[in-house]
């Protein structure tokens, strides 16, 4: 997963994300693939990696 953030001043082109934010995060099964049945079998090997990076718009980056 990668994020950035967003300045208060561009909140208001973020309409559509901010209504994302609100939905039930079920869809998430859905569109990353996963086999709810499966994950749920205790006799299955699993591993779960989840991982998140920050990107840095460093051309906004002050100095100081």
């Amino acid at each position: 997963m990668l994020f950035q953030g967003v300045d208060s001043e561009d909140i208001g082109r973020w309409s559509k994300a901010q209504l994302k934010a609100s939905e039930d995060v079920a869809f998430w099964v859905k569109i990353m693939g996963v086999d709810v049945g499966r994950t749920l079998d205790k006799h299955l090997f699993r591993v779960i990696e989840w991982g998140g990076m920050e990107v840095l718009d460093l051309s906004r980056a002050t100095e100081g």
